[in-house]
Order: C-alpha cells, then structure tokens, then sequence
C-alpha cells in the first residue's frame, strides 16, 4: 500500500513514517521544509521537497492508495499574531490538498488535527462530544479542516479519521522535539537541565488546580504514531474523530519534579504572568479509540521525559544543519578555528561560500576562483558540503532561504542585529549564532589574511 505522509520530515510525521515502514507501507514524504528537519527524514525513502498544493503529480507518480496529512504550523501564539499565515497554510493549501485527492479518486486520509479545537472545555476528561469553541487561530484553522472532511465524506464518499491530539512529547529512533523557536514545555525544562538555560518560566501559580499550575495530558510520540496506523487500517470501515491522550494530566510543577528525577539536575523556575487563553486543566477520554480502534497508550510521563532527556542529551545536535559563510581567499588559522567551532554545533556543517560576482563587488581585491576556493574547503575534514552562494549582493539571504539550515554561525566580531541575514534567519526559523571564532574579522570586511592574536 503506497502512503504519502504531507509534513513527514516533521517531529510526529517522521516518527510515524519509520512506524509505517517497519509494518510494511511503502511510504512517500512530501514536505517544503519550511518547519520541518530535512535529517529527520529515513535513509533511501522517496521524499519530495515540495508543497502539498503540488501533490497532484507526486500522487499519479506514485500511484497513492491513502495520505497522513500532518503538513500545518503548530505555533499558537504565532497564529493570534498572525492569522493569515494560519488560515492560508492550514487550512487553504489543505483544501487544495483535498481536491487533488478528490480529482484523483483517492478516498482515505488520516489527518493530524488537535485539542486545540476544543478551546476551554466544560467539562474534563474531555470527550468527542465536547463543544468545539476554538480560542486561537490554530485550532480554528483544524477545526474548520475537521468541517471540510465532514462535508466530502458526504458528497464525495471520503473515508477520513481525525485524531485530536493533545501534548504530544517524548522522542524515538533518533528523532526528538527540536522546534525553533522551541515552546514546548518538556523540552524547555531539559533546555535548562543542559545548563542552555538559566531556569523555566511558569506561566501563573494559582489556576484552580491541585498546586496551582496548569495540568495537561502528555502523550508519547510512539503511542501518537501507532494510532495512526490503527486508523489507516481502519479507515474502510471506520470514519470520524478520535481523541488521543492518557488520561491523565501533569501540572507544570510535576512535569518540573520528574525531570529533576531524571535527569538528577536543578531546575530552577520563575513564576510569570499567565498567558491570555491558558485553560487550567486539557485532559482527554480516549475511550473511543480504544473500544473502536483497540489503541491504548503504551507509555506514561516518566518514559517520556526518560527518553526525551536521552535524546536531547545524546542526539539533538546530529539534526543540526549548521551554516557558515565567507570568501575563504585564503583559508588561514582563524577560518580553520571558525570551521572547528562550527562543526561542533553538531549534524551537517554546509560552507556557503561567496561567488565569483560576489567576490567582484569587492574593489581593490583579487580573489582566487571560486572553484578553487571550493575544493580547498572541500579538503577540510570537517566540512560536509560545499555551497556557492546564489545572492547576487554582498549577502548570502538567498542561499539561507534555499539550504533552511538549522542554525547560521557568524564569524567575526559583528552580532545579529548588525547583519542583514537576521531578518530572513527570523522569517526561516533559522537560529543565529553570533561571533563564533571572535578573534577574526567578519568575513565581509576580509581582504587579506589576518591571524588569531
């Protein structure tokens, strides 16, 4: 059976195509990477780096039976400020999606929606049957997809399942939470644990729960990619929404508690203001699925944050894409540390290297060609891809947009805000790394060699 997972090389969706393929599936990803990791993607599985409003030809290549639909932003906050951004990602360019599949007689779809849909429930543990009054743009946007499946299962015979996922969390394989910016609160505390942070922010103290903190309903990833594929096996004679949660909720505090356990470190925290549309308690009854479907959570708070904190401790940065720039003419001792430092980041280091017109621009200066400057840097241990810069300015902008590296290293003494990339590293979700390898100059103003003192 041939499934195009849409958003596979994202944190649920990766997990869930090494689930299909160890059951059998032959799985085809699509996906635009714009939040998703390209390394979280398999080895040797057909992926297609393109946006799910062109799947049509993907789906007549590969002769499609079904699809995992998980492509959407996921950012509440981001959503309020920007709605327009959310209703055209997720609820828009999955319409198109939807008719792609109607013009193309594939009738079954799992799609990957939220408890967001329910906004401040009445009543807790929350069930199918709760009002759905979404309090956010985001679960808007999922609630109104729900709508349109609803609608094409009757006029046009879809079968689709919705899961309605609450606090997806933990890790597998060698794929974890790596959101950037990351707002996912068992990651944030691990954050502080590693010493990346000085300590947790919680968002109000006295909701109406047993100590005061907001409690929500942590779900593993594995238990949350299992269930997809209990509905994919499902979906000929089952149809309609599901909830998949555990049960039972964690208050802020004693998610705090068991990662301090774990991990054996301080975790310091801050009590804050709350933040506006906090429910106090989201917790599901997952009775549904399991006397429809069979599927129960396997795994509890503990053996999340278990394997979240190995992940995050020992796998993280192998997804790092890490990218570096300059002319490199010629690559001396402070470029070699610049490199060094870099690949200690982790993952895949990439030297975007200046062009041939770039180096141009610069009056007064002659540099070797670009292609030599190439295959010098490609000599160097710790470089894993050489890239020519495609900006036709004194940037590298466009190759940012193009690579989606995770992180951007500046060399140099320049920070952020003084380098025209920060604006298209916030637009990508590209993390700045400022001044690595201090001692040499910026890269922009290298004209000749310059040692480290």
């Amino acid at each position: 059976m041939n499934i195009l997972v849409t958003g596979g090389a994202g944190y649920i969706g990766s997990i869930t195509v090494r689930r299909l393929i160890e059951k059998g599936y032959n799985v085809i990803i699509l996906d635009n990477l714009s939040r998703g990791i390209k390394f979280s993607i398999p080895e040797n599985i057909p992926f297609i780096n393109k946006d799910i409003t062109e799947a049509e030809e993907v789906i007549k290549q590969y002769n499609i039976d079904a699809v995992i639909h998980f492509a959407a932003y996921a950012y509440v906050g981001e959503s309020v400020e920007n709605p327009e951004l959310y209703f055209d990602n997720n609820l828009m360019k999955s319409l198109v999606l939807l008719e792609i599949l109607r013009r193309n007689n594939i009738n079954k779809i799992i799609f990957s929606s939220s408890c967001a849909t329910y906004g401040d429930p009445e009543i807790v543990p929350i069930t199918e049957s709760e009002k759905q009054a979404p309090i956010n743009p985001y679960g808007l946007t999922k609630l109104l997809f729900e709508r349109a499946l609803q609608v094409y299962k009757v006029s046009y015979g879809l079968k689709f399942i919705s899961l309605r996922y609450f606090n997806a969390a933990g890790a597998a394989y060698d794929v974890g939470e790596h959101h950037v910016p990351e707002t996912h609160l068992i990651p944030l505390i691990l954050d502080v644990a590693l010493g990346k942070k000085e300590k947790i922010k919680i968002f109000g103290n006295d909701y109406p729960t047993p100590d005061g903190t907001c409690v929500r309903d942590y779900i593993h990833v594995l238990d949350l990619a299992d269930a997809h594929i209990l509905a994919l096996e499902n979906l000929d004679t089952k149809t309609g929404f599901y909830n998949l949660g555990t049960g039972k909720g964690n208050s802020v505090k004693e998610v705090i508690e068991v990662c301090k356990e774990i991990t054996n470190k301080d975790i310091p925290f801050e009590i804050v203001e709350k933040r506006a549309g906090d429910p106090p308690v989201l917790v599901a009854d997952y009775k549904k699925i399991k006397e429809e479907l069979g599927w129960k959570p396997k795994y509890d708070i503990n053996d999340i944050i278990e394997h979240a904190w190995h992940w995050h401790k020992e796998l993280e940065n192998k997804h790092n894409i890490v990218a570096i720039s300059g002319y490199f003419d010629p690559v001396h001792i402070g470029h070699i540390e610049y490199i060094q430092l870099a690949k200690k980041l982790g993952g895949k280091l990439i030297v975007i290297l200046n062009s041939d017109k770039q180096c141009a621009l610069k009056k007064g200066k002659v540099f070797m060609p670009q292609d030599e400057r190439k295959k010098i840097l490609e000599a160097l241990k710790y470089v894993d891809e050489v890239f020519i810069s495609i900006d036709d300015d004194a940037t590298v902008c466009k190759s940012l947009v193009a690579l989606k590296p995770t992180i951007f290293a500046k060399g140099g003494d320049r920070f952020s805000y003084e380098i025209p990339e920060s604006k298209t590293c916030r637009e990508n979700n590209i993390q700045i790394i400022d001044g690595l390898g201090a001692k040499i100059q910026s890269s922009s103003d290298l004209t000749g060699l310059k040692q480290i003192k």
